[in-house]
C-alpha cells in the first residue's frame, strides 16, 4: 500500500514540471477532449485541463495492471509513460525516463510534509509571494468547507475564474494557482468515484486510507496529497530541474536527467 500512496504524487510532480515548462504556443486552446467536469471556467483552466486528465487516466491505467495493488515502481513508471505518450497535450520531446530520478529526489519530501507546510516553505524561500500563498491556502479552504463534490467543483471553478481575471498575479503565477485547482477538481472526482464504487480497482486502497469512511470529506486528505505534489513541482525554484528549464534546455534534455 505504501507504494500506492506515492503514485499520485509522482504523477502530479511530473505534471507540475510539464506545465511549468510549457510555452503557450505548444497548446491549442479548444482541442481538449470533452469531460464530465466543467473545465471552461477560465482560459487557463481550459488550456491546462489535460493535467487533471493525465492524473486520473494514469491512476485508472495503474489500477488495471494484473498485479495491482502489488505493483512495482517500474510498472508504475511504464504505465505513466505510456499514458503520457498517448496524450495529445504533452510536448513532443517529452522523455519520461526522468520519472525514477524525480521519485528519488522529491517524493520523500512531499510525502512527509503537509500541504500547508509545503506552501509555507515555498513562501519562506521566496519561491512564491505572500499573495500566491494566500490563494493556495484559500484553495484548500474551499475544499475543506464543501459538503458535496458538486459544491467543491463549483467553488473551485469560481476560484479559477477569479484568479484568471485578477491583476495581482503574473501569467505564470495564475497558471500555477489554477493548475493546483485543476488537480484538486480532478482528484476529488477520481477519489469520490473510487470510494463509492466497490468495483473500482482503487476502492480498497482509498477505504483503507480513510479508515473505513466513505463520506465525501474523508477524501480531502488524499486530494491534497495530490495537490501538494503539483504545487511543489510548479513553484519550487531551488531545484536543478527548474534551473535547466529556465536556461532554455530542450525537454529531451530536461526530462532525461544528467548525461
Amino acid at each position: 500500500m505504501k507504494k500506492l500512496t506515492l503514485v499520485s504524487g509522482l504523477i502530479v510532480l511530473f505534471a507540475g514540471i510539464l506545465i511549468y515548462g510549457c510555452k503557450k504556443e505548444s497548446l491549442e486552446p479548444g482541442t481538449q477532449p470533452g469531460s464530465s467536469i466543467n473545465v471552461t471556467s477560465s482560459t487557463i483552466s481550459s488550456n491546462y485541463s489535460w493535467v487533471g486528465e493525465l492524473h486520473n487516466k494514469s491512476l485508472e491505467e495503474i489500477g488495471k495492471l494484473n498485479d495491482f495493488p502489488d505493483v512495482t515502481a517500474q510498472q508504475v513508471d511504464s504505465t505513466i509513460e505510456v499514458t503520457m505518450e498517448n496524450s495529445p497535450h504533452v510536448v513532443d520531446s517529452l522523455d519520461p525516463s526522468f520519472l525514477p530520478e524525480l521519485r528519488n529526489s522529491e517524493l520523500d519530501y512531499i510525502s512527509s510534509n503537509s500541504y500547508d507546510n509545503i506552501v509555507d516553505d515555498l513562501k519562506n524561500s521566496s519561491s512564491i509571494s505572500s499573495d500566491v500563498a494566500t490563494k493556495l491556502y484559500e484553495l484548500e479552504n474551499i475544499v475543506d468547507s464543501s459538503n458535496t463534490l458538486n459544491e467543491a467543483l463549483d467553488g473551485l471553478n469560481s476560484f479559477e475564474s477569479e484568479i484568471e481575471s485578477s491583476d495581482n498575479f503574473s501569467d505564470k503565477e495564475k497558471t500555477g494557482i489554477i493548475g493546483s485547482s485543476i488537480i484538486a477538481r480532478y482528484s476529488l472526482t477520481f477519489w469520490n468515484l473510487a470510494i463509492n464504487d466497490t468495483e473500482n480497482n482503487w476502492h480498497t486502497f482509498i477505504i483503507t486510507e480513510t479508515g473505513g469512511s466513505d463520506e465525501f470529506p474523508s477524501i480531502f486528505g488524499r486530494t491534497f496529497r495530490d495537490v501538494r505534489g503539483f504545487v511543489r513541482a510548479f513553484f519550487d525554484h531551488s531545484g536543478k530541474i527548474k534551473e535547466r528549464i529556465d536556461k532554455g534546455k530542450s525537454w529531451s534534455t530536461v526530462l532525461s536527467g544528467p548525461k
